[in-house]
């Protein structure tokens, strides 16, 4: 597990300390709680990624996070925010800062729900991508502000 500092619902931080930075790789089970972090480069998930309520996660400019990927690797992006506290994936709030969330896995984990991904889509694409095979149960979310659709 992953400590951070802490975040408002807005995805402001509210703590003095510098927000934690996440893996290139999650190879094994991680999970990240209320805190803010940050995605420097492609972050690859090949375990299951919990990501608990009140987490802000703030990608570099055209950052992608791949939840599995076509050679086979299994991993899941479990996102459960609550209404009054949601989870918060964004950008610097440019349309089409950073990549998306590429899900390549049918992990029946996958999951957003009170969540809002915003300010992704730099290759066209939306905010979150759902490849052939792939599942993703997304809920009570809002997918707005991208470079491409959503």
């Amino acid at each position: 597990m992953l400590a951070a500092c802490s975040t408002s619902t807005t995805g402001g931080a509210t703590g003095t300390g510098a927000c934690t930075a996440l893996p290139s790789a999650i190879d094994s089970a991680m999970t990240l709680p209320a805190g803010c972090y940050t995605a420097a480069s492609d972050v690859e998930v090949n375990a299951a990624l919990t990501v608990d309520p009140g987490a802000v996660i703030t990608m570099d400019q055209g950052v992608a996070i791949d939840v599995g990927n076509n050679s086979g690797n299994v991993g899941s992006l479990h996102a459960d925010g609550t209404a009054g506290t949601p989870i918060v994936f964004k950008g610097n709030g440019t349309p089409g800062y950073w990549a998306d969330i590429n899900f390549y896995s049918a992990d029946g984990r996958n999951l957003l729900n009170h969540m809002t991904v915003k300010d992704a889509g730099s290759l066209g694409d939306g905010n979150v991508y759902v490849g052939v095979n792939a599942a993703v149960t997304i809920s009570n979310s809002i997918i707005q502000n991208s470079g491409g659709y959503g």
